[in-house]
Order: structure tokens, then sequence, then C-alpha cells
């Protein structure tokens, strides 16, 4: 990105402008702040991972269409990680699972399509078994699901809605 000359990185003024938009939800009197949920498709599942790991206020997720690794799903040709998905240095410290990890032990769901083009099916199945460890870990392997279903580069939305009723519905 342009921009990126300038000292400005758009992953990082977009994740801003979600902080800021949780900052405005939480100061309505129509929302009760106990009971935000966050997510995405594509980009919107990279907001969501971000947005969910860094602010605790989300009390669950579901990323569709974004859990893979750098390594093999940033590949020239193998993927489609546009500039807005790129996130400095990552690879010195941990991976894009590293990050959603960072969700646990809140519920998440990961939704991937079989058929996505962009986020190959191998590679988001790599980067969901690394996320699993990471729950495991966390001693909340029961809050993370997979929902790999037989779609694109799409929201599947059949595992996601139900959790996110159980865990909004009672404020979890």
């Amino acid at each position: 990105m342009a921009e990126g000359y300038r000292g400005f990185e758009f992953l990082a003024l977009q994740i801003w402008d979600g902080l800021c938009t949780l900052d405005y939800l939480q100061g309505r009197k129509e929302v009760d702040e106990k009971r935000l949920g966050c997510v995405g498709v594509s980009f919107g599942g990279t907001m969501t991972t971000y947005l969910a790991a860094l602010d605790k206020r989300i009390k669950c997720a579901c990323v569709s269409g974004y859990i893979s690794t750098i390594r093999k799903g940033a590949m020239p040709g193998r993927a489609n990680f546009c500039g807005a998905q790129f996130m400095p240095g990552l690879l010195t410290l941990g991976d894009i699972a590293d990050v959603a990890g960072l969700i646990a032990p809140r519920p998440l769901v990961a939704e991937m399509g079989e058929e996505d083009r962009g986020f190959l099916i191998e590679d988001a199945e790599g980067g969901f078994r690394q996320l699993a460890k990471i729950y495991r870990a966390a001693n909340a392997r029961d809050k993370l699901v997979k929902d790999r279903f037989a779609g694109g580069h799409e929201f599947s939305g059949r595992k996601c809605l139900d959790l996110f009723d159980a865990c909004l519905k009672k404020g979890a």
C-alpha cells in the first residue's frame, strides 16, 4: 500500500477504526456491552481476528475465509493476500493462527470453504491445526469450532449463528 511509505499501515488503521467502533457501541444505551460478537469473511475475517484478539469486549467471534498460514498460504500464485491483510513483522513472532489464538478462551468459529480460491483448504486446515493447539493449551478446546463447508470464499453461518445465539443471549 502506498501509504506505507508515509508511515501508515492500512491494517493498523482499520483495526483502530474497529476499536473506535467498539467504543462507540459501548456508549450507546441500546447496546449491551456484555453481548458483543464479531464476524467477518475475507478482510472482515482479518478484522475479526485482530479485533477479537485485541479487545476482550468481543465475547465470541467467527472468522471466515482467513485462518491460514503465511508461509504456505501467502505465496504468489497460491492465495489471495491483498496488501490490506499485511501485518508487518508478523512472521518474526508467529503466524495468523497465533494471532487468532489470542482470542482463547472465548468462543471462536473458524469457517473454511473447500472451494475457496483465496485461502486454500489445505492451508486453512494447517492454520486451524495450529489454532486448535493454542485452544487446547488454554484449556478451551470446546470453545473452538471448525466449520469446513462445501463452498467458496463466502460466509457459511452453519455453526456460527448457533454459537453466537448461545454465547450472546446469556452474555457470556
